[in-house]
């Protein structure tokens, strides 16, 4: 008995076409007989059929040196056993492919949560980032408005010492204060001319820390009136607390060359100048205050000035 090696129908020998089929035999016969006997190489991880002289697997790749390889010979095709050899084989190698697919789907599912991962790690630190700024500005607001760093400005052991001409200077930022501010300047808009509120709210804004405000209404002031030496040493007493030494000594000569006698002016020159590191042009001046008037509050602190320095 024979098999059609097109539609694998029992038929006898000697036929020559295949009674269910029509399909030419003689000639595929010959092929066949000169398959049959053949030796050849089994993989051991797909059962790819190989040639004996094959170093690789055709269909997987795998070395068939190393892989656990078998030598068959070819037998009649289509015989149950080769039909049920080849079912073993296609169903090993489908097996794997399965395998391959699982590993690969599984390594991408991993590398997706490991990326979920870090994007919601950076996603919680920037929300903490946010987070802790806010807490840091308000905490910084909270000390500002209670007058904790209402005066920021590193100044030499002098600063006490310093004296506005502006007898309301305060000890800090409060509500009454701002309220104050915001009432005169609401006061000012309406009245652009009215040269004393402008004053009364460059005073406000030097007693309330708001310095650089306080020089731009100072100047204003002076526009108007430039020989106000009161207004000019106010205006370099808050160069001297933002430490911009020499914009306040300039203001301060400008007080002395209107009113050489201005005692604040002259101690002022001298701590100024002090903090500058001009010693000796300090002292100069505290001596000239000393001279104005020594019984004076401020002639008495240029003095101790000038014994402890």
């Amino acid at each position: 008995m024979q098999y059609c090696p097109k539609c694998n129908v029992n038929i006898e020998e000697n036929f020559k076409f295949c009674p269910n089929c029509g399909n030419v035999l003689s000639e595929q016969r010959i092929d066949e007989q000169e398959e049959v006997g053949k030796e050849e190489l089994i993989c051991g991880y797909c059962g790819e059929e190989n040639d004996l002289r094959s170093k690789s697997c055709s269909s997987c790749g795998a070395n068939l040196d190393t892989a656990k390889t078998e030598i068959r010979q070819v037998s009649k095709p289509n015989s149950g056993a080769n039909i049920a050899f080849e079912k073993k084989a296609v169903a090993k190698k489908n097996e794997k492919n399965k395998k391959t697919t699982k590993n690969k789907k599984q390594k991408i599912e991993q590398q997706t949560k490991n990326i979920g991962k870090a994007e919601n790690r950076e996603f919680d630190s920037k929300k903490i980032a946010v987070i802790f700024s806010g807490v840091l500005v308000l905490a910084l607001l909270v000390l500002y408005f209670s007058g904790v760093l209402n005066n920021n400005v590193t100044k030499p052991e002098t600063e006490e010492n310093i004296e506005n001409t502006n007898q309301q200077q305060g000890s800090g930022i409060d509500l009454t204060s701002l309220n104050r501010i915001n009432q005169i300047d609401a006061q000012l808009k309406a009245e652009p001319n009215n040269f004393d509120l402008l004053l009364q709210l460059a005073h406000l804004k030097n007693d309330s820390g708001f310095k650089e405000e306080a020089i731009t209404l100072y100047t204003k002031y002076l526009e108007k009136f430039p020989d106000n030496a009161d207004v000019l040493v106010d205006r370099g007493v808050c160069y001297y607390e933002l430490q911009q030494y020499d914009e306040a000594i300039s203001s301060m000569e400008k007080a002395i060359k209107i009113n050489s006698s201005h005692q604040i002016a002259n101690m002022n020159l001298g701590i100024v100048n002090f903090a500058k590191g001009n010693t000796e042009k300090s002292k100069e001046w505290l001596q000239k205050a000393v001279k104005i008037d020594p019984t004076s509050e401020i002639g008495k602190k240029a003095k101790e000035l000038l014994t402890s320095h």
